[in-house]
């Protein structure tokens, strides 16, 4: 299924919780195909490994208010996060890893963002800053992954604070 797809199938799902959709080639020049905007009930979605183009389109994500489990790893999304994955309130899993998102790291971790965050895997992308002091506020964070990023600066006392932390790539 990709977004010259005639039919709009995802309509016609509007219970539908989970969607794994790894190593499908699945193509798309705008990031998620837009049809995927009616998927309000959808807590996990999984469309790594894909033909995943063109940028996250801020509406869709914002529509998924449900979604605990993001996935979206090794495909050719770029541009910049949307401000809308600070508003999933129960965002525990979010993997990014390996795309061309640019974003800066100091204004994706800040105060009360992914307070049920236990994965955040954003390796392998073009990412700015610095490992900012307020991760250490993501108390349920277990795995974290932040390779091969141009990240400059220390890494913050604050990540003491994380507890739970057991995988921690940097």
């Amino acid at each position: 299924y990709g977004e010259e797809a005639s039919n709009d199938v995802w309509s016609y799902l509007p219970n539908l919780q989970d969607l794994m959709m790894d190593d499908n080639f699945v193509i798309a020049t705008t990031g998620l195909p837009s049809q995927m905007k009616s998927l309000e009930s959808i807590q996990k979605l999984s469309v790594s490994y894909n033909l995943l183009q063109g940028v996250l389109d801020g509406e869709i994500i914002g529509n998924m208010q449900r979604l605990s489990h993001l996935e979206v790893e090794s495909n050719y999304i770029s541009g910049e996060l949307p401000v809308e994955l600070g508003t999933l309130p129960d965002l525990v899993y979010f993997y990014i890893r390996r795309n061309s998102l640019s974003f800066n790291l100091n204004k994706l971790i800040v105060p009360n963002r992914f307070p049920k965050i236990f994965a955040l895997w954003l390796d392998s992308n073009p990412i700015t800053g610095t490992i900012p002091s307020e991760i250490g506020t993501l108390t349920t964070l277990t795995s974290f992954s932040l390779t091969n990023a141009t990240l400059t600066g220390k890494i913050p006392s604050e990540m003491g604070n994380l507890a739970k932390m057991k995988r921690c790539w940097l």
